[in-house]
C-alpha cells in the first residue's frame, strides 16, 4: 500500500459553511469525511487548495487535512487520521494538537511561515502504515497596510462622459486580491472557475495598480491592466483600469466594487 494513493496532502483552513475563497479558485468542502476503513478513497491530496494560507494579526484558524473529492475540481473532505502539528519557529504565532493555528496581535504586517503537519495512515487491518509530512505557507496581513485584500464585486461603473451609474447583473462580479500577492477575476464565477488569475503589485504613496496574467480561461485584447486605485469604507475605485473579458461599447473611465 506504501505511497500508493497519496502523492502529498492538504491543510485547509475550514469556514463554518465549509466554503471559503483562494486565489485562482473557490474552495469547497463536503461534510463527509474519510475515516479508516476508507483510505483506499483517498486520490490526489494536495495543500489546501490555496498556495498560503492568509491570516490578520490576532486570527485564529482551524487546519484540517483533507484529500480532493474524485471528478469534482475544488472540492475536498477531511481525513480523520492521527496528526502531529507544529510550526516553524516565529514569535507570536503557535499551533495546538488539533491544528488550531493562532497569531498574536503583535506579529507585524507580511510575517510568513510555515506549518508542518505529520499524518499517519494505517488501515485496521494492516500492520503498519506510513507518515506522510505536509506544509503550508502562511502570511500575516494588514488591511490599513494593504487595504485590498478581499473578495470586490462591481457595483457600478463612471463612463469618461457622464456620471457614476449602477451595473445591473453584469460588470466583474469576482475581483479577489490575496495578502500574498495573487488576485483572480471573473465576470460569472462558478465554483474554480475565473476569467483569468495572475499577480499585482501596488505603490501605496502613489495610489497605482498593475496586475499581471499568469493563467487565463477568457481574456481579450482589451484588457488594460495598470491604472490608480483608491479604498474609501469598502469600496474600491480603480481609475483606467479596464478588466472585464467581454465588454460592449467604450471603456469606462472608473470602476466602483464593494465586499
Amino acid at each position: 500500500m506504501k505511497n500508493k494513493v497519496f502523492s502529498s496532502l492538504v491543510l485547509l483552513v475550514v469556514a463554518p459553511l465549509f466554503s471559503m475563497a483562494v486565489s485562482g479558485q473557490r474552495v469547497f468542502v463536503t461534510d463527509d469525511k474519510i475515516e479508516p476503513g476508507e483510505y483506499r478513497q483517498i486520490r490526489r491530496l494536495e495543500l489546501s487548495g490555496e498556495e498560503t494560507v492568509q491570516m490578520r494579526a490576532g486570527e485564529e484558524k482551524q487546519l484540517r487535512v483533507l484529500s480532493t473529492v474524485t471528478g469534482r475540481n475544488g472540492m475536498y473532505r477531511e481525513v480523520v487520521a492521527p496528526t502531529t502539528w507544529s510550526v516553524h519557529k516565529t514569535d507570536g504565532v503557535a499551533i495546538d494538537g488539533n491544528g488550531k493555528l493562532t497569531v498574536a496581535p503583535s506579529v507585524k504586517h507580511n510575517t510568513k511561515f510555515k506549518v508542518t503537519a505529520k499524518v499517519s495512515i494505517m488501515e485496521a487491518w494492516e500492520k503498519e502504515g506510513f507518515d506522510v509530512k505536509v506544509e503550508q505557507d502562511v502570511v500575516v496581513f494588514d488591511t490599513k497596510l494593504n487595504p485590498l485584500v478581499g473578495v470586490w464585486s462591481q457595483k457600478s461603473l463612471t463612463p469618461c462622459s457622464g456620471e457614476e451609474m449602477e451595473v445591473a447583473g453584469g460588470g466583474l462580479r469576482w475581483l479577489e486580491f490575496r495578502a500574498d500577492g495573487t488576485y483572480s477575476a471573473a465576470a460569472a464565477p462558478f465554483e474554480t472557475y475565473n476569467d483569468y488569475w495572475g499577480k499585482y503589485t501596488f505603490d501605496a504613496a502613489k495610489g497605482t495598480l498593475a496586475l499581471t496574467i499568469d493563467g487565463s480561461n477568457d481574456i481579450s485584447d482589451r484588457l488594460r491592466l495598470e491604472g490608480e486605485y483608491s479604498v474609501k469604507a469598502d469600496k474600491l475605485t480603480l481609475a483606467g483600469l479596464q478588466l472585464l473579458s467581454k465588454l460592449e461599447g467604450d471603456a469606462p473611465c472608473r470602476i466602483h466594487f464593494s465586499k
